[in-house]
């Protein structure tokens, strides 16, 4: 017996899934590399274009035909897209089949478990990007991200509504916590996210291979993933280690954005320590990959985030990781030896941890490597795994449970 799962997913899903950000990123490897290639498994990748909202209702009828045609068993939005999953919310009300969600941050709230407020009322706040103010076409930008607010709030208040139907699936125990606030079915899935298998091909232990000190990398790199952070933590770190060589890299919102970058490394004195690469496109994981086999430690003062794929990258090719301890990342990562949390803003605190790498970065690369398990621990085969069985129990069905058990 084959279990027909649909997957609704944006145009590009397939070639660049890196322009969508982490939670396509995740799709891909859990779906496309893992799922598919389960004998019993058929998948159904339903495309929309998420760009053209004209195209909208021609993808929406298109995909309802197709899933009565193709005698699917669930449907899934693989990550917390609002337009993913007000479409799946559509499919699965019209077609009336069995619907899960997966989050990897709370619509609204965001990247939960790092001390933000969780209250949608506060939400509202934030909802408006400070762009708007600074903009030509401010009341449009207002007006546009309060329609973006109002939609986000009617595919919650579906979800709510569906909730009997639908299995929220998060990849953090916060996440859990928030879905469940927000009256969800949910199945928590640890691991998350997994760590793709890497050889250390590059990454030896001795610092001739490294061109930098250390390396920066955030989609995108703004102030809650830690720019001024680490601006000012290389400013420390420079007093000690004069000719320290820190790369920031990532996808960039507007020119704006690398003005403000560029301007603040030069106040603080630092543009012969500091190299810039951003640009308006996320960069391809092989060349994230690439970045950090080529750097001496990895520094991530990010205020924001839930499960970053980049810490579990920098791990499996053997650099060590500084990292503020946001309670999901202490949570994903903080068993890990070559990893260091630093309390939320201490940022003289980071620049010693840095400076202490850098002194003994034999050591620190050596611990990196020697923790074998971490991609056995993390794999994205566990994680598929893990997901499927949460599918079959929004499928209800005890031949699936059964044929599912017998194969793990």
């Amino acid at each position: 017996m084959t279990v027909k799962i649909a997957i609704v997913v944006p145009e590009k899903f397939f070639t660049t899934p890196e322009l969508y950000g982490g939670g396509i990123i995740r799709a891909y490897n859990v779906y496309v590399e893992q799922l598919s290639k389960i004998p019993f498994i058929k998948l159904y990748f339903y495309r929309y274009n998420p760009v053209s909202k004209a195209l909208h209702l021609a993808s929406l009828v298109r995909n309802l035909v197709n899933i009565i045609k193709d005698g699917i068993d669930a449907i899934v939005s693989p990550c917390e897209v609002d337009l993913s999953m007000f479409l799946a919310l559509v499919l699965g009300i019209v077609s009336r089949k069995p619907l899960a969600l997966v989050f990897n941050s709370v619509p609204l709230i965001g990247e939960v478990g790092c001390g933000l407020n969780s209250d949608e009322k506060e939400a509202l706040k934030y909802i408006v990007n400070r762009r708007c103010y600074e903009s030509k076409d401010g009341f449009v930008c207002i007006a546009k991200s309060l329609m973006k607010f109002l939609f986000i709030c009617i595919i919650l208040f579906l979800a709510r509504f569906l909730r009997k139907k639908i299995m929220a699936i998060a990849i953090t125990p916060h996440i859990g916590e928030e879905l469940k606030k927000r009256g969800l079915n949910v199945a928590n899935v640890y691991p998350g996210n997994g760590i793709d298998v890497i050889q250390h091909t590059i990454k030896t232990g001795k610092t001739g291979n490294k061109v930098y000190d250390a390396c920066y990398c955030a989609s995108p790199v703004h102030v809650e993933k830690g720019l001024i952070d680490v601006s000012y933590i290389w400013y420390l770190v420079v007093r000690k280690i004069p000719n320290a060589k820190l790369i920031i890299a990532g996808r960039i919102r507007d020119e704006l954005s690398k003005n403000e970058i560029e301007k603040l490394i030069h106040k603080l004195g630092l543009s012969k320590n500091v190299l810039v690469q951003v640009s308006y496109e996320s960069l391809p994981r092989e060349k994230v990959i690439e970045l950090l086999t080529c750097c001496k430690v990895f520094v991530y003062p990010t205020r924001k985030d839930v499960w970053p794929l980049v810490v579990g990258e920098a791990l499996s090719v053997g650099t060590p990781v500084i990292a503020y301890a946001l309670p999901d990342i202490e949570y994903a990562y903080g068993w890990h030896p070559a990893i260091k949390l630093v309390r939320i803003g201490d940022v003289i605190k980071f620049a010693e941890e840095v400076i202490k790498a850098l002194q003994d970065v034999n050591t620190a690369a050596t611990n990196a490597l020697e923790d074998e398990f971490t991609k056995k621990r993390l794999s994205w085969k566990k994680v598929a795994l893990l997901e499927l069985k949460a599918l079959i129990e929004v499928i209800k069905s005890p031949e699936r449970a059964n044929m599912f058990h017998n194969m793990i």
